[in-house]
């Protein structure tokens, strides 16, 4: 079979490879060679309309993404996966998108026109005649309307109507009866599946018959340009020059009431949540990282909106703008260290209550906030749009997100809260019940560490936890074949191997 016909089947060929390594799996090394073939497809398919550098970076990160899968296994790398791939397909199928949120949404409507694409290229393909062609395709655009709205109706209608709905659903029961797995080889869980996989292979490798964002790229620039407004001439020399000299005293005005106030509060975050912490109970512990976190990561944020609003236009290019710009630059840095008192307060949670998910995500999110805050500057002192400011941070927020897949963190959390001198107890519940299976080999090695923490709970409850956790695990790996091969689970079979062979000797 010659190449070009392969790539026409690609979507076919795909939802086959995905039923063969994925149905009755886990994500394992089933997710890197899907993601190996619905990248080399996709560049296979676009390389003669030639393929953007974005689609690229993209495509790198998607396939890294998925080794990060196969190493790691974490739930952040596959949703990151999910992510990257939607931006690389919608990349690759349009060469003039730059911003990743335009490629992901483009990939994203392309999934829910998929039915009508199935539908086009079944009919197109048995209608061997032009005119034939033409009036599957008028057929099929009359009916979609019709059915979207009829599936709309009825959601309302189930919503709305219990009676309804409690019909509906003895009806839809009774049809799934026939594709039960006893009565058949197809099961109705099985359909659901095949449903979903092609939704997802047309959605990323088919390309969309109608673009979105046509010409808003185009129209995007990261340079800002001085708008000149055209008035009246007796009204040119009064209301221009005064309006803008007016907004321009009053940002000065607001950023230096704004720095003196936020200065007053880093001085005494400085002095009391840097270097003299004072011990709290643990009710305030938690309202002054939780609530304060929230409050303070929220004024950065109203911070940045400020500056934003008053850069937005022609203020850029005010003649005597100099002092604003320093005054800005000021309130910048001023919230940078305002990021690093909230970045404190989590530290000292970790410090008394060790490592969680939340905990990092906060770490993370207050660096993607300074990068926040440096694109913020390079836009004033540049003379950037809005644009340039979302773009660059999009791009950002997609580099961190792929990076922190590198990361094992369920191991790393279980390792830290172990080990780190906490001045609380260890959360022996969390690592035995939040925490996913891949620090089970950790934790049945520090079984007596867990015994001491365990508080006021009962004597066999780290044991018992324990015999579940490991006894779920052990079921579970007996159903995966070698395609949900991943590194985790690799180590905690190779640990518990070296268990019995111990035990035997």
């Amino acid at each position: 079979m010659k190449l070009k016909s392969l790539i026409n089947w690609s979507v076919p060929i795909g939802c086959a490879l995905f039923h063969c390594t994925f149905w009755g799996e886990k994500m394992g090394l089933n997710t890197l060679v899907f993601t190996l073939y619905l990248v080399g497809t996709l560049i296979l398919k676009n390389k003669e309309e030639g393929i953007s550098a974005a689609a690229m970076v993209t495509a790198f990160g998607s396939v890294l993404t998925a080794i990060m899968v196969v190493v790691n296994n974490s739930m952040l790398s596959e949703w990151v996966l999910i992510l990257s791939m939607f931006a690389t397909a919608g990349f690759m199928h349009r060469k003039d998108l730059e911003f990743v949120g335009f490629s992901f949404v483009a990939t994203f409507r392309n999934l829910f026109a998929v039915p009508y694409q199935a539908i086009v290229k079944l009919t197109t393909f048995f209608a061997r005649k032009e005119e034939d062609k033409k009036k599957a395709g008028k057929l099929i655009t009359l009916g979609v309307a019709p059915v979207v709205l009829f599936v709309l109706f009825y959601w309302l209608y189930y919503l709305a109507n219990p009676k309804f709905a409690d019909i509906t659903d003895q009806y839809w029961r009774f049809i799934g009866s026939f594709f039960s797995a006893g009565t058949s080889t197809i099961s109705f869980k099985w359909v659901v599946f095949m449903t979903l996989t092609l939704f997802m292979t047309g959605g990323i490798l088919w390309k969309p018959g109608r673009q979105i964002f046509e010409g808003t790229q185009s129209m995007m620039t990261d340079d800002l340009v001085r708008k000149r407004k055209k008035l009246l001439p007796i009204l040119a020399s009064k209301i221009t020059p005064m309006s803008l000299k007016n907004e321009h005293q009053v940002a000065v005005l607001l950023i230096v009431s704004l720095n003196a106030l936020l200065l007053f509060v880093n001085v005494l975050d400085v002095r009391y949540v840097w270097f003299n912490f004072q011990p709290l109970s643990s009710a305030e512990l938690s309202n002054f990282v939780h609530e304060g976190t929230f409050v303070l990561i929220f004024s950065i944020f109203m911070a940045m909106a400020v500056l934003v609003y008053f850069f937005r236009d022609n203020l850029n290019f005010f003649f005597n703008n100099k002092t604003l710009k320093l005054l800005s630059l000021v309130w910048i840095c001023q919230n940078a260290m305002l990021v690093f008192s909230v970045g404190m307060r989590n530290f000292h949670y970790i410090n008394y209550y060790g490592l969680a998910y939340k905990r990092i995500g906060v770490v993370v999110f207050l660096l993607l906030t300074l990068i926040g805050l440096l694109l913020l500057w390079v836009k004033i002192r540049d003379r950037k749009t809005l644009y340039f400011l979302c773009h660059r941070n999009a791009w950002a927020l997609y580099t961190v997100l792929v990076l922190s897949t590198f990361f094992n963190w369920d191991t790393l959390i279980t390792r830290y809260n172990l080990t780190a001198d906490t001045k609380e107890n260890i959360d022996v519940f969390f690592l035995l019940k939040a925490v996913s299976d891949k620090n089970l080999y950790q934790l049945v090695e520090a079984q007596s560490i867990l015994e001491e923490n365990k508080g006021h709970r009962h004597e066999n409850f780290v044991r018992n936890m324990l015999f579940t956790k490991e006894h779920r695990f052990i079921y579970q790996q007996k159903n995966y074949s070698f395609w949900s091969w991943n590194l985790p689970d690799h180590r905690n079979k190779q640990y518990f191997r070296q268990l019995v062979k111990k035990e035997n000797q």
